[in-house]
């Protein structure tokens, strides 16, 4: 079985549709970055409260659970986005009609990437809770 042949005005008009998605998983790889470098601080406070913070423990592990859910959707959403680059390819090398795949993935990836901004944003506002229980009118 041989693969249909495709055309090089062809292939780079997909390469071109390509760079959109290829821009969006570097922005979600650098978010995954800064999820990243928050899990950490989170981890780094918890090893720092006495057992007597409870409170404050509290507020951290909500946190915590809060960043590894937007970190595991950022980390699916990319992945998603990637397969919707892989469709791409597909649709023009295989000659497959893909588009339907290729709507459902970045949809799904979206709608991931949207619940992740909306948890991280509930994050913030449990750190912001947190400093406020450990300097009292601080802000």
């Amino acid at each position: 079985m041989s693969s249909p042949q495709v055309a090089p005005q062809t292939l780079g008009d997909i390469i071109t549709m390509a760079v959109a998605p290829v821009f969006l998983i570097s922005s979600l790889i650098a978010y995954l970055g800064v999820l990243s470098a928050r899990s950490t601080r989170i981890v780094d406070n918890l090893l720092v409260l006495q057992a007597s913070e409870a409170e404050l423990i509290s507020l951290q592990k909500q946190r915590m659970r809060c960043i590894a859910l937007a970190f595991r959707e950022v980390a699916i959403a990319a992945a998603l986005v990637c397969g919707v680059v892989i469709c791409l390819f597909l649709n023009v090398s295989q000659r497959m009609d893909l588009t339907l795949a290729v709507s459902i993935l970045f949809i799904s990836a979206m709608v991931l990437v949207v619940h992740s901004l909306i948890t991280f944003h509930k994050e913030l506002q449990l750190a912001i809770r947190s400093a406020r229980l450990k300097f009292p009118g601080s802000f």
